[in-house]
Formats: C-alpha cells, sequence, structure tokens
C-alpha cells in the first residue's frame, strides 16, 4: 500500500506537466479553419485580392463560377459565367475548344478566354 502511494505524487505531477503543456501558446494553432467547399474548390467566404479562386465547370453555380471569373479579373464574370453553365458539360481534356466555340459566340477576347480557363476545372 505505501508503494503505491509514493507513485500518486509522481502522476500527478506527470498529469499536470501534460496538461500544462498542451496548453501553451506553442502548441494552439492561430491559423483560421479551412472554409473551402470542396466540391467546387470555392472557399466560403471572399477572396482576397491576391488569391485566385478555382471553380469547377461542370457542378459549381453560376455564383460561385462567377467569384472565381472575378478573382481572376474577368471582365463581365457573371455574363461568362451564365455562358459556362448554360454550355455544360466540359471535359477540359481538349484545352477548352468546347468552351472556347460556346464563348466565341459573345466574341471573347483570348486575354478573358485565358483568365476564364486559368481558374476552371473539369473533374
Amino acid at each position: 500500500m505505501r508503494s503505491r502511494l509514493l507513485y500518486l505524487p509522481a502522476a500527478a505531477a506527470l498529469s499536470l506537466a501534460l496538461l500544462t503543456g498542451c496548453n501553451t501558446e506553442a502548441n494552439t494553432s492561430t491559423a483560421a479553419p479551412s472554409t473551402t467547399n470542396r466540391e467546387t474548390m470555392l472557399p466560403s467566404g471572399p477572396a482576397s485580392p491576391s488569391q485566385t479562386v478555382l471553380a469547377n465547370a461542370n457542378t459549381a453555380t453560376v455564383a460561385e463560377i462567377t467569384a472565381a471569373f472575378s478573382s481572376a479579373g474577368v471582365p463581365d464574370a457573371e455574363k461568362w459565367a451564365a455562358q459556362v453553365v448554360e454550355h455544360r458539360p466540359y471535359s477540359g481534356t481538349d484545352g477548352w475548344s468546347a468552351l472556347r466555340q460556346d464563348l466565341d459566340q459573345d466574341t471573347i477576347d483570348d486575354a478573358t478566354f485565358s483568365k476564364i480557363t486559368s481558374v476552371l476545372q473539369a473533374t
């Protein structure tokens, strides 16, 4: 019985050290939790000016694609997003040639098309 009593203070000290060590500032994370929507690859909050947002051309909503286009600096982002949604599906494996044909109906320039395809995925 006496030998067990000798271990009690050591066990209490060890428990206290572990609990104290788990609660130090060095061990706590100050990073914000991830807010990425996995299906569309869009963050749930607003994008910062330096953050590029990706969108799936086949599953994202017009609003999600518009956000991605806006993050890439696409002019008339909502107009082009609606066109992408209207002409689905896309394989993306053809270098976006089907998308190019669809968007050329509205005479899209090369710079805008490049920005659009830089943020689209087709998985």
